[in-house]
């Protein structure tokens, strides 16, 4: 019994290599890896109003790894809503509010 014919393969015949497919470009375009800040976060605000010396202890625990960049901070009651990494607050729910300005009207 010859043992190429019995498993089908075969042994010492030339045979032609295999055609690969043809490669086809893909149709959607790749995609963006995906970023880091959430498309809700982000100041909104016009004037954001740097609050450095307030945010200080924050800013410390968020270079840790301890925080998110942005960050909700009550500055004189003002609920206001911070990007850590640039030391910059807005008003929290009111973009046309100058958070500077009502913090000078509050001292």
């Amino acid at each position: 019994s010859d043992f190429c014919a019995a498993v089908g393969y075969p042994c010492g015949q030339v045979t032609a290599p295999p055609t690969a497919p043809p490669t086809v470009p893909p149709t959607a375009p790749p995609t963006a890896p995906p970023t880091t800040a959430k498309p809700t976060e982000g100041l909104k605000c016009k004037k954001p109003c740097k609050q450095k010396k307030k945010l200080r202890k924050l800013r410390k625990k968020y270079k840790k790894g301890k925080l998110p960049r942005y960050v909700d901070v009550n500055i004189k009651d003002i609920v206001s809503y911070c990007d850590l990494k640039t030391s910059k607050c807005c008003v929290k729910d009111n973009p046309k509010a100058k958070l500077c300005k009502l913090l000078k009207n509050k001292s």
